[in-house]
């Protein structure tokens, strides 16, 4: 059993993938944010951009993010706090064998039942 990118401890069959693969919506931000952490993991551009928020969605979005996730190898994640509709995380990676380090600030937004990433702020 491959443990989920997520880093939850919970197999990635049981809990991201089920999301990546649309058998499941996320109930929360912060499940939301896990499961496009492990969505940048597989390279699954698909999935990134239909999670973002739809007005917020540029004509380049499936592009910059596949260019950006296929230039990096992320490998750790630590979700620092979780609030109503933002989540703060660290998201570890390698970068050119450099190592790296997002943090941010994800603002959510709920519509009719289904989150979506709206913004965030690197910090």
């Amino acid at each position: 059993m491959m443990k989920c990118y997520c880093k939850s401890g919970n197999d990635f069959k049981k809990c991201c993938e089920p999301f990546l693969k649309k058998k499941r919506r996320a109930k929360t931000p912060e499940e939301l944010m896990r499961s496009r952490y492990s969505a940048y993991c597989v390279k699954n551009s698909n999935y990134l951009v239909k999670t973002t928020y739809p007005k917020n969605r540029t004509e380049s979005l499936k592009q910059d993010v596949e260019n950006w996730g296929n230039s990096v190898e992320f490998y750790k994640l630590e979700v620092i706090n979780s609030f109503e509709n933002q989540v703060e995380f660290k998201a570890f990676y390698r970068q050119e064998k450099e190592e790296c380090i997002h943090h941010e600030k994800s603002d959510f937004k709920e519509e009719n039942g289904i989150w979506h990433y709206e913004k965030g702020q690197v910090l």
